[in-house]
């Protein structure tokens, strides 16, 4: 593995949702899909490659889901939600 590619994806996650932008989710995704593909090479049909690479995606998706609803349609008061008109 490269510790570079894992430095820089670590720093990437640890940001708050609020402070990552959607070109660091996309590469978050790039980089984690490059470090599981590189660890499982030749084992693609593995069943833990495909239960972390699942994972990984629907973890994007949440991500993106997230995204979209916090800055798409942002009706908050406050960090918490409250004052909201819809569900956290």
């Amino acid at each position: 593995m490269n510790t570079e590619t894992l430095l820089t994806t670590d720093s990437v996650t640890q940001k708050k949702m609020t402070e990552r932008s959607i070109q660091d989710v996309f590469k978050y995704e790039k980089e984690a899909l490059k470090v599981l593909a590189k660890r499982f090479e030749g084992k693609e049909d593995h069943p833990n490659y495909k239960e972390l690479r699942a994972l990984l995606i629907d973890q994007i998706n949440d991500e993106l889901k997230d995204y979209a609803t916090d800055y798409s349609s942002d009706r908050r008061t406050d960090d918490l939600g409250e004052g909201s008109d819809y569900p956290r």
